[in-house]
């Protein structure tokens, strides 16, 4: 898929630090190991990745942790900046930057608002005696704010992956994408719930998107192609237990009501009375839970449990089977960790069972989840295996591995082994939930450790996890064009960058960045020069002016070229570039050779000629005016012939250039009959060609030069003034008058 590899072995070079249980922290002697080592060497050649994959290697996060003064370097690579700039990206690569994109924003709103700021200011020992009046943001506000970004993370990525599914290639981009966020959604369900009263209902929405049961063809084979569901041996046991631990109360309503299980009302009214009392209660479970009567329903499920011994009287034993796949239920329903994991395929049923029906936490009680989390592991053991193998290729990885590895990880606390395979899966989300993380301080057990092995003690103003993945992007970022934007901005994020010498590393890093970047427009430039001012990078910005100053002289804006140059001139410098472009513009091109100055660019040369031959026209009138002794017309229009063929000529001017024609037909001017068919040719193809459009604005333009006449400013030879009150009064009347005066030189010419 389409990532941010920070290097050429991906997460391999990242030593992570195995997190100590809390049985073990105070032991002195805390292993340090790597859990990344064998992390695939994402070498994929896909051309559609190949633009965001990077060579660059980096420090190892162990190392930098532990060694204050060491950071992060940044490589730019040149080739492939160039070659984000000029690349036509598909739609993926589209979407994926805008996901990028959408990623920054909702992590930069979220270190900009009060509740995050004044917390970490907060942190700090406030000065005694100091007495403000402003009450700081609580704790909770904090993760109010945390918990709200993350849930925004997971809507951009649904967006992203809506945006994305339907393109046939990417099967393998959008299974790590769909992993992804199933991995996301148990987290949270359980650290970053937006409501902790429906964390249980967030836990089943979890474990019934990652795994859906009942099977379809199950519930096919047994409501569909069963003429009596109810008696199918597998109805109680299999389709409603399943419905019953995945907590799944309105199909197992409907599948209870379509079994056709009325008939026992007048066959077996016991065991009818059964079946109507355990699909009361069930449907009762919601509705108790929601006004917070969770206890009140588990004494009626026990009160029923209870009773079922003394109601049972049924002789028949098929029906005694039903009853006792009912009690089994029953026994779920009340929590029975044996009984729901007798009813179970894994870990995960057992605990969303236990979630659910054993005691209903409405507190975020981390204790209790944590105790239901052992009781599955040990009710269904599942030994985590290594989150990829010893293959060097990512696409060897077993994802499904992968993903019940994190569940476990997450329900376990092992918040850097998460991060490992969110970072196998998408290594730019991996590093904005890694802030995420740190600012929950889910990494705080981490930090102990480090602290345990290294004498520094570590603090918040101190390195953090998050701070080196976010540079790392920040650092992948500047080499893509689109997402510049973002590396600047995390890189001048003062939530994210809080180590001693970020700030100092973060600005050098920009300012030899800064030059490098491509500015199409002048609002690219503008924006370059306001981060200079921002950061107070002085030479940084004369470079950007010096840059701008090259590119507008290769373009031919000589006046823009000086500009820049003369900002980006350095007085204090004795051999200043600048200056030796301003002495080569005024001495050589404006100075020496302002007569042999030619535009270069073919585009401005074909839109200035007209104009220039347009001049010329009017050049020669001003020195030869019409009258006097018999003028030869042939030579005097050639150049308007000229522009009115030019390919390029719009429409809309070429009746006012046919309008200069109308004083040749003075009395005294003679014609040659090649002009005169030209010009009939030439309105001939006026009107076939010209546009509705076209008409229009030619007769506009037309009206306005009629009504808007200068009688002083007027040349002799100006066509209006020369016809005086003859003059048409539209443009079909004029290319009339101009077709009248023609053929009457054509008979003139014939007589002649």
């Amino acid at each position: 898929m389409v990532e941010f590899n920070y290097d050429n072995k991906t997460f391999q070079d990242i030593e992570m630090l195995e997190i100590p249980d809390d049985d073990d922290q105070d032991d002195s002697n805390i292993s340090v190991s790597s859990d990344t080592d064998v992390i695939s060497n994402s070498d994929s050649t896909d051309s559609r990745n190949s633009l965001f994959k990077s060579q660059a290697e980096y420090i190892e996060l162990s190392d930098w942790l532990s060694n204050e003064s060491s950071y992060l370097q940044f490589h730019f690579d040149s080739k492939k900046y160039k070659k984000s700039c000029i690349t036509n990206m598909d739609n993926f690569q589209q979407q994926y930057i805008s996901y990028i994109k959408s990623l920054y924003k909702i992590i930069e709103t979220l270190t900009k608002s009060e509740a995050i700021t004044r917390v970490e200011q907060d942190d700090d020992e406030s000065p005694i005696g100091l007495i403000t009046n402003s009450t700081p943001p609580s704790i909770n506000q904090k993760s109010i704010k945390i918990n709200e970004s993350f849930q925004q993370i997971q809507e951009s990525l649904s967006s992203f992956i809506q945006s994305t599914t339907n393109n046939n290639d990417i099967d393998e981009e959008a299974e790590k994408l769909r992993h992804l966020q199933t991995i996301l959604q148990c987290l949270a369900a359980h650290y970053f719930a937006t409501d902790i009263r429906t964390k249980p209902d967030s836990i089943l929405e979890w474990v019934n998107t990652y795994d859906p049961k009942p099977d379809k063809a199950l519930v096919e084979q047994i409501m569909i192609n069963t003429p009596k569901p109810y008696e199918h041996p597998q109805f109680w046991n299999v389709l409603i237990s399943q419905y019953i631990t995945r907590g799944l109360f309105q199909q197992l309503h409907e599948a209870i009501y379509h079994s056709k299980f009325e008939e026992l009302q007048d066959i077996c009214p016991e065991l009818y009375g059964l079946i109507i009392d355990l699909d009361t209660l069930i449907q009762d479970y919601q509705g108790f839970c929601h006004k917070g009567q969770f206890t009140q329903w588990k004494l009626l499920m026990c009160e029923f449990r209870d009773s079922f011994a003394s109601r049972i009287k049924i002789k028949d034993s098929k029906y005694q089977i039903i009853a006792g796949q009912i009690f089994d239920l029953v026994c779920i329903l009340t929590g029975l960790p044996k009984s729901i994991a007798s009813y179970c395929d894994n870990w995960y049923d057992v605990y969303l069972a236990l979630v659910l029906y054993q005691v209903r936490d409405e507190n975020d009680n981390q204790e209790l989840y944590k105790e239901y989390f052992q009781m599955a592991i040990n009710e269904k053991p599942s030994i985590p295996t290594s989150s990829s193998s010893s293959s060097s290729s990512s696409n060897d990885i077993n994802l499904d591995q992968l993903v019940e590895n994190s569940f476990l990880n997450i329900l376990d606390g092992k918040f850097l082994k998460v991060l490992e395979s969110l970072y196998i899966l998408e290594p730019a989300t991996a590093a904005y939930i890694s802030l995420l993380f740190d600012l929950k301080s889910l990494f705080e057990t981490y930090y102990t450790s480090i602290s345990h092995t290294h004498t520094q003690h570590h603090h918040h103003t101190h390195k953090s996890i998050s701070e080196y993945f976010l540079v790392r992007h920040a650092y992948e970022a500047l080499n893509i064009h689109p997402l510049v934007p973002v590396g600047i901005g995390l890189l001048r994020n003062p939530i994210i960058l809080q180590s001693s010498n970020s700030n100092l590393n973060s600005t050098k890093v920009i300012a030899d960045f800064l030059p490098n970047y491509t500015c199409t427009t002048n609002d690219d430039l503008e924006w370059t020069l306001t981060i200079c001012a921002d950061m107070n990078l002085i030479k940084t910005a004369r470079e950007l002016y010096y840059n701008a100053g090259l590119k507008s002289l290769g373009e031919g804006y000589i006046y823009e070229s000086l500009h820049n140059f003369a900002n980006s001139y350095d007085p204090n410098s004795r051999d200043n570039k600048a200056i030796k472009q301003i002495h080569y513009l005024v001495n050589n091109l404006i100075l020496k050779r302002t007569e042999g100055l030619r535009i270069a660019h073919p585009v401005i040369q074909q839109c200035l000629a007209p104009y220039a031959v347009l001049y010329e026209y009017f050049t020669e009138q001003e020195e030869e005016c019409f009258g006097g002794s018999e003028v030869v017309v042939g030579k005097r229009v050639r150049k308007l012939i000229h522009l009115l063929k030019h390919n390029y000529m719009p429409k809309k001017f070429v009746p006012l250039l046919l309008c200069q024609f109308l004083p040749f037909f003075k009395e005294g001017n003679r014609w040659t009959l090649a002009d005169l068919v030209m010009i009939i040719e030439l309105v001939d193809g006026y009107e076939n060609d010209s546009t509705p459009e076209d008409a229009d604005q030619g007769q506009e333009l037309y009206a306005y030069s009629i009504t808007n006449v200068d009688e002083d400013e007027a040349r002799e030879y100006d066509w209006r003034k020369v016809l005086g009150a003859d003059v048409p009064h539209s443009v079909d009347e004029m290319l009339r008058y101009l077709r009248n005066k023609v053929v009457g030189r054509i008979g003139r010419v014939y007589l002649e």
